[in-house]
């Protein structure tokens, strides 16, 4: 009885994170480092949050870690300047692994997507957003691991930055239906997209600069 629960729980867990975008109010942005890769945390109108990260084109460890189920990964947030290149485990200090990390895996196209939800994550991460302070989010499953380090967007100046290192990202990002349907909470603006118009930015149908 207990394996056919937790079977049903992993089918329909995706559906659970895609139906409640539908009543989000507002979101935040929040890119990597390596400008293919953004999160976002939404926000719906009865007060849930979430998270989502996309990898652009995708990226083979994002996927081998994120394909193993969230109960047998640990995961961890902490500030960006403690992690050190090839060197795993100062990617994964202690002190900030996360109790619980919910996340579902799927794929939209060539791009890998993670779904999370996570009341702890969030908190944290949100005290990153108002510090306007970097850091990373690491996994660890039994054969593979991720890191990826975000920053806060939290200007125009910030989002001009994107669409100057990588248009292509920048683009995915407006093409987002939420993006363009809700308010983004540290710009306070409604239909980025169109605002972005105002100061040179759009995109086409392709994702291209235009």
């Amino acid at each position: 009885m207990y394996k056919i629960l937790f079977f049903l729980i992993l089918i329909y867990s995706p559906l659970t994170f895609a139906t409640s975008k539908t009543s989000v109010s507002e979101y935040s942005i929040l890119i990597d480092e390596d400008w293919s890769s953004v999160m976002f945390i939404y926000r719906n109108m009865d007060n849930d949050e979430t998270g989502e990260i996309i990898t652009y084109g995708g990226y083979k460890w994002f996927e081998e870690t994120y394909n193993h189920p969230a109960h047998s990964t640990t995961s961890f947030i902490q500030p960006a300047d403690i992690g050190i290149d090839g060197d795993m485990y100062s990617w994964m200090k202690e002190r900030y692994q996360l109790q619980r990390f919910n996340y579902s895996f799927n794929y939209k196209g060539n791009d890998q997507v993670i779904n999370f939800v996570s009341p702890e994550a969030i908190q944290v991460i949100s005290g990153y957003i108002t510090r306007s302070e970097p850091f990373s989010i690491s996994t660890l499953s039994s054969t593979t691991w991720y890191s990826g380090t975000y920053d806060p967007i939290k200007t125009i100046d910030d989002l001009k930055v994107v669409a100057k290192n990588n248009a292509r990202t920048f683009c995915n990002i407006l093409s987002n239906p939420i993006v363009i349907n809700s308010k983004n909470t540290e710009l306070k603006i409604n239909n980025l997209p169109q605002f972005m118009k105002t100061y040179g930015f759009e995109c086409d149908q392709n994702l291209n600069l235009i």
